[in-house]
């Protein structure tokens, strides 16, 4: 994907302060939307909700977890402390008599240090006023956590906090709305038209992704008179001139009823106001006024997922919308089995006496309020009842475990369910009541699942362990003086690569990770099919993908490793792919999906029945490792987790490319809309000696690989970057503008200016080997 370029919205403050209330009768109002009652997000009932107030504004809604979070939980909020050291939060969503008492405390992300806590209080109103001290650095965050106490359980509610520049931030919000109501009216839509940068690749998915390449009748969505309702707003990132903002809310038009979000990252000039990048995606809310016939139409950005059908095809279950529908063909019927709340998803499982499928996230039934957990659900077409079996409850946070579900759920006739749980994969016996583990320790990039998730390879020693889920049998692939490593599956056909045992991958005398001598191709009986050798060149970046394998080859000179070409494997295995799904595209230009079910529904849409639970379902309890999730790299894309990756560079890479940003453990390690023009770390150069022996000693983070001008974000953050000039040639960055880069030569303990693109060059033969000093809080 191509990186986005800075888009540079102009909005002047005069004309904020013109449409002052206008803004906040639109950004307030609480207009609610008519919604069926099948709609009703399940995790938006029976607990509390909290606000972040702002002046008259009400963000940055958090929900409250039965358990104790780690610092993840907080990434993608953050919350304001006013300038006289206090902050509000407003208590929704329920009755305030019930809520006895409060308390808090605040940390630094860093060195987990204490630095306050306030004592049990009583809530006198829906009003919590925390009177902070003044211990807090200006623009650095800290971890908040703050517990609401009711006669019978205990909630924890978490978010970064920060004390800043308030008004300002208000600013940005106001800038953000008044582009947002103005795409809606067409009497003010031009004016955002002369912001946009169209360049024929903006309009790819019609109104269902909306960028700034987007043209003007996309940005005002082609003329839909949508009415859009209350807004909810998240601030995501602040540091006192740059904001990220994220807006959630309905919008109606012609009967039909729409999800919308719009992320804005908005910046401070000397004058004026920045957008440096905006994006908005809008999907259809599917409900009663569903329309099909031999195909099912699911409207503007509701792309039908996890397709799967009985062995007999006459069945088939999906998702959109996230909600779980099921399509009988022989028998005319689409049935709506489950609807999804806010924040948990559904994945359909297989098909057996019922549909199998899961319910996973956070607040997942009314039977675990604040928990994050796994539910196996069965819905039976003939009672039109859905019935819970199990519950697998864990103290991780919901987006991490999104991830770890979404990579592996497979459930196999006999009753045994396997999840993929953060670094291990477990077996239940939902009969038993019991589990076993199949794996665990999972490290990134030595383990892999098939396509259909019926088989998982890890790296055990030298050899691999090969589990097949269908057969529970487990088998060794170990051949002798190779080191294996499986890098992906075309259909049941591993792919496997073999370290090199001559020759290491270094660089400036540090290991850069494998380098491979070899691959090769095992069928599912681990029969071997083919190996792949290159003359004298070594293998590295191997990706497979549907059926190709793409391998990049490198020469080595007993020193160094020089790029030599690439390949491309194909394989004659044909790979599963769906065609059901096609789309169509509406007068209003949106990308409208139907999915094809073969024969022709005549019947309504009908319900399922409430769910019912079953006091015999099981509990599963199971402890994962924490530890794993603080080594990881989180990175969001529009406010939102986007992939998760046990090293740096990857992580970067993504989030340049998509203006995001990447936390770890709560620390911020990367977000590019915050690289200044120029920025100077003020280093003190007597502290050049403890930067070598930090480098000696593996305490600095290794950012091996990413490009100098992504290394800039922690000069701005004044954190001096290691790096090589040329082998054995130290320097530390220290400084740079939009024409030189500073660094400092600890060989001849001097300072010197280099031309930005000399740098840059140089740094390239270096292999961009970037380090700074990090503290991780473990």
């Amino acid at each position: 994907m191509k990186a986005k370029k800075f888009r540079y919205i102009i909005f002047v403050f005069v004309f904020l302060s013109a449409v002052t209330g206008f803004l906040l009768y639109s950004f307030l109002r609480k207009n609610r939307s008519s919604t069926d009652t099948e709609d009703i997000a399940k995790s938006d009932a029976n607990i509390p909700k909290l606000y972040n107030v702002i002046g008259d504004y009400y963000i940055n809604k958090m929900y409250g977890y039965s358990d104790e979070m780690d610092t993840m939980v907080s990434d993608n909020v953050l919350s304001l402390m006013l300038d006289d050291f206090s902050m509000k939060f407003r208590i929704v969503d329920t009755n305030i008599s019930e809520i006895e008492e409060f308390d808090y405390s605040i940390r630094t992300f860093d060195t987990n240090e204490l630095v306050e806590s306030g004592d049990r209080k009583k809530v006198d109103g829906d009003i919590l006023d925390l009177r902070l001290s003044s211990l807090m650095e200006e623009n650095k965050e800290y971890f908040l956590q703050l517990r609401l106490y009711t006669k019978e359980k205990t909630f924890n509610y978490y978010t970064r906090i920060i004390r800043s520049d308030t008004d300002f931030a208000k600013k940005l919000i106001d800038m953000a709305n008044t582009f947002s109501n103005n795409n809606f009216d067409s009497n003010n839509a031009r004016e955002n038209a002369m912001y946009l940068e169209s360049d024929g690749t903006g309009n790819a998915r019609g109104l269902e992704y909306v960028t700034l390449k987007s043209d003007y009748e996309m940005m005002s969505y082609n003329g839909m008179k949508l009415t859009p309702f209350e807004k909810e707003v998240k601030l995501v990132n602040y540091n006192g001139k740059i904001g990220e903002i994220h807006f959630s809310y309905t919008a109606d038009a012609d009967g039909k009823s729409y999800n919308i979000e719009e992320n804005f990252i908005c910046k401070a000039g000397s004058q004026r106001l920045y957008m440096l990048d905006y994006s908005r995606t809008m999907n259809q809310r599917l409900s009663k006024s569903l329309q099909y016939a031999k195909k099912i139409d699911l409207g503007i950005g509701n792309r039908a997922t996890n397709i799967i059908s009985s062995k007999s095809g006459e069945k088939l279950a999906f998702l959109a919308d996230n909600k779980l529908f099921l399509s009988d063909s022989k028998n005319g019927k689409l049935e709506l089995v489950y609807t999804g709340g806010n924040n948990d998803c559904i994945l359909p499982l297989k098909f057996g006496d019922s549909l199998y499928f899961l319910s996973y996230g956070y607040n997942v039934d009314d039977t675990h309020i604040g928990d994050v957990g796994v539910s196996l659900l069965k819905y039976g077409w003939d009672s039109k009842k859905v019935s819970k079996l199990a519950f697998v409850k864990v103290d991780v946070d919901a987006a991490s475990l999104k991830e770890s579900i979404n990579e592996l759920a497979y459930m196999v006739d006999g009753g045994m369910l396997y999840l993929k749980l953060l670094d291990k994969v477990v077996g239940l016996d939902i009969a038993s009541g019991s589990y076993v583990t199949v794996a665990e320790n999972l490290e990134y990039g030595k383990y892999s699942i098939s396509q259909d998730k019926s088989l998982l390879s890890w790296n055990v020693g030298d050899g691999l362990n090969i589990y097949n889920f269908a057969t529970g049998e487990n088998k060794q692939l170990d051949n002798a003086n190779e080191v294996m490593l499986p890098i992906g599956y075309i259909g049941s056909d591993l792919v496997v690569a073999i370290e090199s045992q001559n020759v290491s991958s270094t660089i400036n005398g540090k290991s850069a990770g494998n380098i491979f001598e070899k691959l090769s191709i095992y069928n599912n009986l681990l029969e071997l099919q083919k190996d792949y050798t290159y003359d004298n060149r070594y293998i590295d970046n191997i990706k497979v993908s549907g059926n190709r394998v793409h391998i990049d080859l490198y020469q080595y000179d007993g020193t160094n490793f020089t790029r030599a070409g690439e390949d491309t494997i194909i394989s004659n295995k044909s790979v599963k792919n769906d065609s059901r799904v096609s789309f169509y595209t509406d007068n209003f230009r949106g990308k409208n999906y139907v999915i094809d079910s073969t024969k022709y529904i005549e019947s309504e849409v009908s319900y399922a029945k409430e769910l019912s639970i079953d006091s015999s379902n099981t509990l599963y309890n199971i402890e994962l490792n924490g530890a794993y999730l603080q080594k990881m790299y989180y990175v969001y894309i529009n406010s939102k987790l986007a992939r998760i990756y046990d090293e740096p560079v990857k992580a970067i890479e993504d989030a340049y490319a998509d203006m995001g940003f990447v936390r770890r453990n709560g620390i911020m390690v990367y977000v590019r809309a915050m690289v200044e023009t120029l920025a100077n770390t003020n280093f003190d150069v007597t502290q050049a000696a403890d930067y070598v022996h930090y480098w000696e000693n593996d305490r600095l983070t290794r950012f091996e690989g990413i490009m100098l001008k992504e290394a800039m974000y922690f000069i701005t953050i004044k954190k001096p970057v290691f790096t090589f000039t040329a082998i054995n040639n130290p320097v530390i960055i220290i400084a740079y503008d939009s024409k030189t880069v500073t660094v400092y030569d600890i060989n001849t303990a001097s300072i010197q200016k280099i031309d930005i693109n000399e740098a840059q060059s140089i740094f390239n033969n270096t292999q961009n080997d970037f380090s700074c000093f990090f503290t991780f809080r473990m």
